[in-house]
């Protein structure tokens, strides 16, 4: 066992961070039922200690995620378009609950004006009244919603911009502007990113519950304390790619639009991340057993309008995965060799008028999962309450690497951007 590399005064940082640094372990029998003491009983040890992203208690809930696009000043989906749409999808699935992530809220629309994150509406789309008017109304419907937000780049026409806030010499991304790496450290230390913040905040309806954070490449002490400072104002936090913000992001873009991005940077992959937190969190790749959440539009993101695909894509992949995110993963089982026949794999009792019943699912893939209800009789829980030797998995209180310069060391087209949305 061991921990990362903590760090306790940033570069810069007016004072050392107030929380010291800290470890917990966990020590645990068996843990699942199985008879035996392994890994899988160590990761159903670690959700009592580890840390949650906030929002996650809602991501089972959370099965309809839709992109209305507004791009170059043409404002195609004004705000008060994308409440009916918001009605005509819970119409359509009888209420289920959406995640409606604005991408061009701001400005002339998409990538125009980061970082103005409130103050710079768009005007075209509705401004802040509409935008408001579909917060609130949304929320009726079952929708929350999310904004796309850069806090890497920075573009010459946003009032925030100046020489202080970007980097002149260091070019980003250049599409309808040319853009310039903002100075992530300064902009943390001296409180300017979280002014910025603070402002969309306080000029919108709580029902703007989400930060989609962009093309954030940044780990360490700059990327916790964005983190801190953006859950402090009580945001959640969605993210471009899966392996960034793994404390705090819900849902990663990339992991869920299967035909966007690069093909070889999707979802995480690693067997024991998804066993803990298959529940929480919208970042897989595929799996035979437990799907994945994937996402087709309709509202012109990457030029797709067909609302027959958005529709298939909601019943054949999103509400199975989600269905199995209310379940929290208990054993996950492959055959000793590869075979034709079933895997079954029997769940925890149930216990039901008196009776004791077992439910088995079963999959011809040769992977099987074995997941417990979040809300169970606790005739079905498993006691922690004797330690014996066996597995443990730890949880540390600030996984940075050594203080990063926050900016990438070359500035250059993003990796996999070469698919970019059109405007149509």
């Amino acid at each position: 066992m061991w921990s990362g590399q903590w760090t306790y005064r940033g570069a810069g940082a007016p004072a050392p961070d107030k929380e010291l640094p800290w470890a917990k372990v966990v020590v645990t029998p068996d843990a699942n039922g199985d008879a035996k003491v392994d890994w899988q009983d160590g990761a159903v040890a670690f959700r009592d200690i580890g840390v949650k992203a906030p929002g996650s208690e809602h991501t089972p809930d959370r099965v309809v995620t839709h992109i209305p696009f507004n791009f170059a000043s043409q404002a195609t989906h004004p705000f008060l378009r994308t409440l009916d749409d918001v009605k005509r999808v819970s119409l359509a699935t009888d209420g289920l609950g959406q995640l409606a992530l604005l991408k061009g809220y701001g400005s002339e629309g998409h990538d125009s004006a980061h970082p103005d994150y409130g103050g710079n509406y768009n005007k075209r789309a509705g401004g802040l009244t509409d935008l408001n008017k579909l917060l609130k109304a949304g929320k009726k419907w079952g929708a929350t919603f999310g904004v796309h937000v850069n806090q890497t780049e920075a573009y010459p026409e946003a009032r925030a911009f100046s020489e202080t806030l970007a980097d002149k010499n260091a070019p980003g991304w250049n599409w309808l502007n040319q853009s310039y790496y903002i100075d992530q450290r300064r902009d943390i230390n001296s409180g300017d990113m979280a002014r910025r913040f603070q402002q969309l905040r306080d000029e919108t309806d709580p029902n703007l519950s989400l930060l989609y954070i962009d093309v954030y490449y940044t780990h360490g002490w700059i990327a916790d304390k964005t983190m801190e400072q953006v859950r402090a104002q009580g945001w959640n936090v969605a993210t471009e790619w899966a392996d960034k913000f793994e404390r705090t992001s819900l849902w990663s873009h990339w992991a869920n639009d299967l035909s966007y991005g690069g093909a070889t940077n999707k979802g995480l992959n690693s067997q024991i991340i998804r066993f803990i937190r298959n529940g929480e969190k919208d970042v897989w790749n595929n799996d035979p057993v437990l799907g994945q959440s994937a996402l087709e539009d309709f509202e012109g993101w990457t030029g797709e309008t067909d609302w027959n695909t958005f529709s298939a894509n909601i019943w054949q992949k999103n509400l199975p995965a989600k269905f199995l995110q209310h379940h929290d993963i208990q054993r996950w089982t492959r055959p000793a060799a590869p075979s034709t026949s079933a895997a079954a794999c029997a769940a925890p009792s149930r216990t039901a008028g008196g009776r004791s019943r077992s439910a088995a699912r079963r999959s011809s893939t040769g992977t099987g999962t074995c997941c417990r209800g979040r809300a169970r009789s606790s005739t079905t829980t498993t006691s922690r309450a004797a330690p014996a030797p066996g597995s443990c998995r730890r949880s540390t209180g600030r996984p940075t690497s050594s203080p990063s310069t926050g900016s990438p060391t070359t500035a250059g087209p993003r990796p996999g951007r070469s698919a970019r949305p059109t405007a149509r």
